[in-house]
């Protein structure tokens, strides 16, 4: 059993790697929901080291070149660390949910715009900075990442990259990756998880059907 990480059936894993593992996660908002989960207790991805960053990258481009080379969807990614009584029941997980192509990226930025009264976001747009240096390599600090592909450009797709620092005693809607998903793809009555259950079954045969694209 992972570490901090009996919440995970084993049944909905469906990749492993040496220190993440691909999860299928209970009432998901589409059946192309994945997350990557470590597999011993790591907060979130500012705590890791080099050679874990390495292959969460890896593991993330893999599931982006099936949704959008196989499945030629468009996708959001996106991690929360939100602040909780006690610092072990943060767990990290890289959430992936692929969306119907078209017109994403001028949605997410109305999105963005109309969720201001709850969190500003800010646009990463120099290529040679990431989340850690934005957020001055402070692994203490609280955040929402949301990623997005921009345009087709000579040299591939661009990476769209926003960020929220979330502050000591901001409200913040722990939902807000799957709130931001449901409305990009109207349909709201997937915001609540209980709506969007499966049955045992479906959950095999669906986890099943992605161990064969991911073998």
């Amino acid at each position: 059993m992972h570490d901090y990480n009996i919440q995970i059936e084993q049944h909905l894993i469906v990749l492993r790697r040496p220190n993440f593992y691909v999860a299928l996660p209970k009432g998901p908002v589409a059946d192309e929901h994945f997350l990557i989960v470590p597999n011993k207790h790591i907060g979130h991805s500012l705590e890791l080291d080099d050679a874990q960053e390495e292959e969460l990258t890896a593991l993330k481009q893999q599931l982006i070149d099936y949704l959008t080379n196989k499945r030629q969807m468009d996708y959001i990614v996106f991690e929360r660390n939100v602040p909780f009584s006690f610092s072990k029941a943060a767990h990290m997980n890289l959430q992936i949910i692929g969306l119907q192509a078209g017109a994403l990226e001028e949605r997410v930025r109305k999105l963005l715009k109309t969720m201001e009264g709850q969190a500003r976001f800010f646009e990463i747009e120099d290529r040679e900075r990431d989340l850690r240096q934005e957020l001055s390599n402070d692994p203490s600090k609280h955040f929402f990442y949301l990623e997005i592909p921009g345009m087709k450009t000579a040299k591939g797709r661009q990476r769209l990259r926003f960020f929220s620092e979330i502050q000591a005693g901001q409200r913040f809607d722990m939902q807000f990756g799957r709130v931001l998903a449901c409305h990009l793809m109207n349909q709201r009555e997937k915001i609540n998880w209980k709506n969007c259950q499966m049955d045992r079954q479906e959950e095999e045969r669906l986890a099943a059907h992605f161990r064969t694209q991911f073998s």
